[in-house]
């Protein structure tokens, strides 16, 4: 390859590696955002079909963005350092998500001038529906969106002459329980209906209310068929039980997601009859104009070079600060845990799939039994590896997380503290709960790798004051353990001490406060 253009493709790849590395994992575990995969791609065609019609090259004159250039390329340095210790913070993917798109439009201005940057970035401004939203903004949506969804169908069954009651975000039934989760809020329809609307008003060259009025058709068909999906999902676990809810619910989320995709496609087609697509300027078609054809060669090959070391130095400058944040001093292997010793039978859960999205844990479990004195056990337990989580990934509690399955924050009580088998002593935060017509005594822990209670950073000044002190989670576990049907507290304290001790192989005496 010439490297008129192997240069300026190793700059591209260089300034976008970063992000989409850090972009990858959400796109992985979360399913809300598992079409991101595809955003790059879209991105990487509608560039192309730009290309094809572009205007003739104007480069600019002079060199006046080449120190932007480095200074962009070296702002990697510093977001690499705050990513590594706060590996899910959302602001962090718009911040590197749009300094790449600033420093692309910057090197397509250099290169092609400022009709090159309007005629290019609609088409990069597709790869932005990739990036995750800021967990404040889309925790409102979705916690808005799912009450009004389980609000609605309650209202459609009462009608119907159903008898349903909402308690929080439950649908209860007459013999059955129907939960409306973050999957069947609707916003992950309403999402990918955003990214739809703009690839396709992208696609065929719509003007900017006509891609505007087309995303918001597809959202707001979107949001009625999610409706429905709910509706039918309810109706299927009342009729049919809730082994079938179980087995239909992917296929008919799965239905409304490419129902919903070929709206917003059917939408564009009949929005193009209507309107008149944007034509292109009578300049353009002009890719074989004698100025644009070195047009790559305005930026000296040492730039480029230049440019990629900025990016290098992040990485190794971020390796030569955290490397000596390993902690090998944990006590005892806390992934052991000796479930078949705690009860027999006990049954082992699948994980929700939007808890993995929410958690991104690197091990989990869920367990259900009953023990000898009749309480109903639930249990979860889930590990982090460096890199998953920050230290705000402290704030999965019981009083964030049950409320939403129609059980309520009663009392807070004294903790109740456990040894490990290696003298590590473990506070367990202690609460009650009620709702659902029952009491739920909650027993909740969260510590690090080496058995240190966790620090939580909330503020932009905590986070990056653990960038500066080079404090990163290099491991943190998590267990919490519902208890139903006990007679008192102290007998679900009693047993919970005894179940802990019985899964690490221990048979001394717990401690409790």
């Amino acid at each position: 390859m010439h490297p008129q253009i192997l240069l300026p493709l190793v700059f591209l790849l260089a300034i976008w590696f970063p992000v989409l590395e850090i972009l990858e994992l959400e796109w992985r575990l979360n399913e809300q955002y598992q079409y991101g995969y595809f955003v790059p791609f879209f991105t990487l065609y509608l560039l192309y079909l730009r290309w094809d019609d572009r205007p003739a090259a104007a480069p600019s004159s002079g060199r006046s963005c080449m120190p932007v250039l480095l200074l962009g390329t070296l702002l990697f340095v510093p977001l690499k350092l705050v990513h590594t210790a706060n590996p899910d913070w959302r602001l962090i993917y718009w911040i590197a998500t749009l300094l790449a798109t600033s420093l692309t439009l910057l090197w397509i201005h250099q290169i092609g001038g400022r009709r090159w940057v309007r005629h290019f970035a609609p088409a990069l401004a597709m790869i932005l529906f990739a990036v995750p939203w800021i967990t404040g903004v889309e925790n409102q949506i979705t916690s808005t969106l799912m009450e009004f969804v389980s609000a609605f169908t309650v209202e459609v069954l009462n009608l119907a002459g159903i008898f349903a009651v909402r308690s929080g975000n439950v649908i209860v039934l007459q013999g059955a329980v129907v939960g409306v989760e973050e999957a069947c809020s609707g916003v992950r329809s309403f999402q990918s209906a955003l990214m739809a609307g703009y690839l396709f008003g992208e696609l065929l060259r719509f003007r900017m209310p006509t891609r505007l009025l087309l995303i918001t058709l597809g959202a707001g068909v979107n949001f009625l068929l999610n409706l429905g999906r709910t509706l039918i999902l309810t109706l299927i676990s009342l009729n049919l039980g809730p082994e079938l809810f179980e087995a239909w619910h992917d296929r008919v989320g799965n239905a409304v997601a490419l129902g919903g995709f070929l709206t917003v496609a059917l939408l564009a087609w009949l929005l193009r009859r209507i309107f008149k697509p944007q034509s292109p300027e009578s300049e353009q078609q002009k890719s074989a104009d004698a100025s644009e054809s070195s047009a790559l060669q305005v930026l000296p090959a040492s730039l480029y070079i230049a440019l990629v070391g900025g990016v290098i130095l992040a990485f190794a400058f971020n390796a030569f600060w955290y490397r000596q944040v390993q902690d090998s001093s944990r006590g005892f292997d806390y992934h052991s845990i000796q479930w078949e010793s705690v009860s027999n039978p006990i049954e082992s859960r699948e994980m929700d799939p939007v808890a993995v999205a929410q958690l991104k844990f690197s091990e989990g479990t869920h367990r259900n039994w009953t023990d000898s004195s009749g309480i109903r056990w639930t249990a979860f337990y889930f590990h982090w590896d460096q890199g998953r989580i920050s230290s705000h990934a402290g704030i999965h509690r019981p009083e964030n997380c049950l409320p939403s399955a129609g059980i309520s924050l009663a009392a807070t009580h004294e903790s109740m503290v456990w040894q490990s088998p290696e003298g590590y002593t473990i506070p367990f935060q202690t609460m009650t709960f009620k709702g659902m017509g029952t009491t739920t005594y909650v027993f909740f822990a969260v510590w690090d790798e080496n058995g240190a209670e966790p620090w939580i950073s909330t503020t932009w000044g905590e986070r990056l004051s653990d960038v500066w002190k080079r404090r990163v989670v290099t491991g943190r576990h998590s267990l919490q353990f519902l208890a139903e049907n006990a007679t008192s507290l102290e007998q679900a304290r009693r047993e919970c001490l005894s179940t802990l001790d019985r899964m690490y192989g221990r048979s001394g005496q717990p401690t409790a406060n």
